[in-house]
């Protein structure tokens, strides 16, 4: 319904959304009070706030969309950049509102997140409040400061953004021209510029042999599937070496002939991507594809992966048992699958970014989905918009030690933060 426009208020039997958005700045100067949006509609999301550490801001608001951000621009002050208040929303069952608060200055950083479901059992559906209370000490260095309010809306539509976005600077004591530059002596031309020399050849890499070296030659490339972007420098999909040392220790690889059919066929719980099983004194990998004489899939490598993480966990005595608590047992594997493939998805985005091929709005629309999802499963949430977040099981605080697997949105945060992967992605760091 109203597909392709931004959901406003509607005489009609499907939800009705109105949002407003107080705005309250100041201190070290008058305070600012104002509204957004400046008719107080917009799909049934609200924030009211205060913003202290900043002073002589001003406010723009830019046409309606799918995401409607104001931008408030300033002068940073000193002590705390603080933003403090209350994100609202409606609350319809089914369609949560997440809220996201980031405040920064200079190198120091707070974020705060939720989730506002709201209840069903009350009609007519009022306004429930989420409060939030964010701040960061200004470094006496601190060049640049601001803060984030985003709030994201899960409709039957597709979702739906309102937010405020603030950008503060202190200005340096002014600085005195440079020294005039001597005009150069007449130089002869320059010779042309040498051809850079061609890069070394790869060395041809030796097929694999035996089953667990296809596998291992497959893990090796799957975990290697983000070293051409920029996120990829602080993620690791896992240590090779430590998924090497598990296949040596007392496990058995049945892969693609008729006994590994079979057993995938004949398992209750069914598993025909393949399955790990781990006794007392050994285990065994089941997989229904032969990696030594057919090229895995990309999905078929995202199951050795998964599968080799249980027998990773077998060998440390803590693989939990899916007969009894199967989310407990899968808390490790599904985390890695999900994250990995959100970060599938990002790589384009990522580069879209980089070529400048997506508007600002949109961008940051999807850098703050990610930040949501991403840091859902850091905390075990499960679940979809439609049906609702639930706290399954969380991953192992010692993954990384476990596999060596290491993919946090506030390392990629950072890592945008600091220019590294260039002007576009630093202002989504920013965000």
């Amino acid at each position: 319904r109203h597909e392709g426009t931004p959901l406003m208020k509607r005489n009609t039997p499907s939800i009705v959304l109105c949002t407003c958005i107080a705005l309250l700045l100041g201190v070290r100067a008058p305070a600012q009070n104002s509204a957004f949006p400046p008719s107080g509609d917009f799909n049934g999301m609200a924030i009211s706030y205060t913003v202290s550490g900043i002073s002589a801001a001003s406010v723009k608001d830019p046409d309606m969309g799918f995401v409607w951000t104001r931008t408030v621009t300033g002068a940073l002050g000193s002590g705390q950049l603080r933003v403090s208040g209350t994100a609202k929303s409606r609350g319809i069952p089914g369609y949560p509102t997440d809220v996201a608060v980031r405040v920064w200055a200079g190198n120091e950083s707070k974020e705060f997140t939720g989730r506002i479901a709201g209840d069903p059992s009350i009609n007519p559906r009022p306004y429930f409040p989420l409060d939030f209370d964010v701040a960061v000490d200004i470094p006496a260095a601190a060049t640049t400061g601001g803060f984030n309010i985003a709030l994201t809306g899960h409709y039957n539509v597709g979702s739906r953004g309102l937010g405020v976005e603030g950008s503060f600077d202190r200005p340096g004591p002014p600085s005195a021209p440079p020294p005039a530059r001597p005009t150069p002596p007449p130089t002869s031309p320059a010779p042309p510029p040498r051809p850079a020399p061609a890069p070394p050849a790869r060395p041809a890499t030796t097929p694999p042999t035996t089953v667990p070296g296809a596998v291992e030659s497959e893990l090796a490339e799957f975990m290697g599937q983000f070293a051409d972007t920029c996120f990829g420098r602080v993620v690791t999909l896992g240590d090779l070496s430590k998924y090497k040392d598990a296949m040596g220790n007392h496990l058995t690889i049945h892969a693609g002939d008729a006994a590994a059919k079979a057993a995938l066929a004949a398992r209750p719980k069914g598993g025909s991507n393949g399955y790990h099983n781990g006794g007392i004194l050994s285990a065994e990998l089941v997989l229904p594809f032969d990696p030594l004489s057919t090229r895995p899939t990309w999905t078929q490598q995202q199951t050795m992966l998964h599968e080799m993480t249980h027998h990773i966990e077998w060998t440390k005595g803590i693989k939990g048992d899916t007969q009894k608590d199967a989310n407990h047992a899968e808390r490790n594997t599904k985390y890695v699958d999900a994250v990995v493939n959100e970060l599938k998805a990002w790589k384009s985005v990522e580069a879209r970014v980089i070529a400048g091929e997506l508007s600002p709005e949109d961008a940051r629309f999807r850098w703050n989905g990610l930040r949501q999802r991403l840091s859902r499963l850091e905390l075990g949430y499960e679940g979809d918009p439609d049906s609702g977040y639930t706290i399954v099981a969380k991953p192992d605080d010692n993954l990384k030690a476990l596999t060596g697997f290491n993919a946090r949105f506030g390392d990629i945060a950072a890592l945008y933060r600091s220019s590294a992967c260039g002007a576009a992605l630093q202002k989504l760091g920013l965000y």
